[in-house]
């Protein structure tokens, strides 16, 4: 999805504008997984 995705707004818009959004994308779902999810640690 995500090379497809580049493809078409590389198209679109040109090359600079596809990787611009890639990292962003990319930078957005770190975030949502940084604030979404717990980190679990066993006791030892």
């Amino acid at each position: 999805m995500g090379a497809f995705s580049a493809g078409v707004i590389a198209d679109l818009f040109g090359l600079s504008w596809a990787i611009g959004f890639i990292g962003a994308l990319t930078l957005l779902s770190g975030v949502v997984a940084a604030v979404l999810l717990e980190e679990r640690r066993g006791k030892k």
